[in-house]
């Protein structure tokens, strides 16, 4: 009986407890309010909420990023993000690392440069920016400003400013552009001190934006059907210049060459386009040439080659253009532009991938609506020396969109269309 009775007093000491460490567990967070993402109408710079996750290595869907750290043994196709991204970067970072005096002749201690790429990218949820390295698996967050729903993200060529947008409340385009504030490090407590993002608005409903060493972007008028472009800088943005305007509102813009912005009609599979070149020095707006139905492009640096496609029975069939020649050229693939990227160390070179199996459909249009999906094999493309080489590496279904190069180009990276997360292939292993 005092067996009996020992047991249940213990019982009900665990369930007292148990209740006590609730109520204090939900009472303490129970302070914490909800921040509304405020509109262009603010005058503060800082725009968005402020994040205090202690776990730098935490994405905000509640995953721990899973840390590898041997740089030799990473696999040669590898998943960058697990949640949908907004938008990447690829960039060089050399750091100094010290080589321990038991491995050195002279017996002391010697640094030497270590050159990694590094890969940046915004989570499309919550606006975060992570970051990390093709030799290891680390995950680090480096900012701490919030801004949801972020659909597209360019990151400045510094790597020190980024344009960003986003539907408003009120469904319309925001468009921002911020300057990631360096990461510092507290001298107290030697930790990480995560960034912030600052900046400012440009004009609502902007229709295109793209960036090199500063911002353009188009603009149309909903009453009279006319498209504006506009030019500034990262610095000052205030600064806005009205460089061309065009009875057409319905664009495709690229920036592949510093002096040129390239504009192509928005893609129909009812309807044909043309490519035209504005020249950002003198505001000079030239025809390229015309395509057909379904008509995209995709220009390459030195402005001698564009990559396009054409709707083929059903079918988007890719061609190039010799812009010296003045001829288009079959490359016997059926793919998209917007699924390439060229070479940036070889102007004859591109990289596509190209769907294994295609539907008789309205291209580019379902796909661009979603009603489509492919699943991708990787070509590399020398027009030069009329050859197509099959990529491998591929073991995983892909719909490929946006795919960058490195630097070195020993490394692809892309996103996946099917679930918008990010991906990385070596190419040299």
């Amino acid at each position: 009986m005092k067996t009996k009775t020992a047991i249940l007093i213990l019982i009900i000491i665990a369930l007292v407890g148990g209740g006590v460490i609730s109520y204090i567990l939900f009472f303490s967070n129970n302070g914490a309010s909800d921040t509304t993402v405020p509109t262009s109408n603010n005058q503060e710079q800082t725009f968005f909420p402020i994040s205090n996750s202690p776990n730098n290595n935490q994405n905000d869907s509640g995953d721990i990023d899973q840390v590898e750290t041997n740089e030799f043994n990473l696999p040669k196709l590898r998943q960058i993000s697990k949640v949908p991204v907004s938008g990447f970067t690829l960039f060089e970072r050399t750091s100094t690392s010290s080589v321990s005096s038991f491995n050195t002749e002279s017996g002391s201690d010697e640094f030497e440069e270590i050159t990694e790429t590094i890969y940046r990218y915004m989570e499309r949820a919550t606006g975060h920016i992570y970051e990390t390295s093709a030799r290891d698996s680390l995950l680090q967050r480096i900012t701490n400003t919030t801004i949801p729903k972020v659909y597209k993200t360019l990151f400045s060529n510094d790597q020190k400013s980024v344009v960003l947008q986003y539907l408003s409340n009120s469904n319309q385009v925001e468009t921002f552009v911020g300057e990631i504030k360096n990461p510092e490090t507290s001298t107290s407590t030697n930790e990480f001190v995560l960034s912030e993002i600052v900046g400012s608005f440009l004009p609502e409903q902007i229709d295109n934006v793209e960036i090199n060493n500063s911002i353009f972007y188009t603009k149309t008028d909903d009453l009279i059907k006319k498209s504006s472009s506009y030019l500034t800088n990262f610095s000052d943005i205030s600064t806005q210049e009205n460089v061309f305007e065009s009875n057409l509102s319905e664009w495709a813009i690229e920036w592949p060459n510093e002096n040129i912005v390239t504009f192509t009609n928005k893609s129909s599979s009812d309807s044909n386009g043309s490519l035209y070149f504005f020249n950002i020095n003198n505001n000079s707006f030239n025809k390229i040439f015309s395509g057909g139905f379904g008509f995209t492009t995709l220009t390459n640096s030195d402005l001698s080659k564009v990559l396009y496609s054409e709707n083929s029975s059903n079918r988007p069939e890719l061609l190039y253009y010799d812009i010296e020649e003045n001829q288009p050229y079959y490359l016997e693939i059926a793919t998209l532009p917007e699924k390439c990227v060229w070479s940036k160390t070889n102007t004859n070179v591109a990289y596509c991938a190209v769907p294994r199996s295609l539907v008789s459909t309205s291209y580019p249009d379902n796909w661009y609506q979603g009603r489509i999906s492919f699943n991708d094999s990787l070509v590399k493309i020398d027009i030069e020396n009329v050859s197509v080489e099959i990529v491998p590496g591929l073991t995983q279904n892909f719909d490929i969109i946006e795919p960058q190069l490195s630097a070195n180009e020993d490394y692809i990276t892309f996103i996946n269309k099917k679930d918008l997360t990010l991906w990385s292939l070596d190419l040299e292993s």
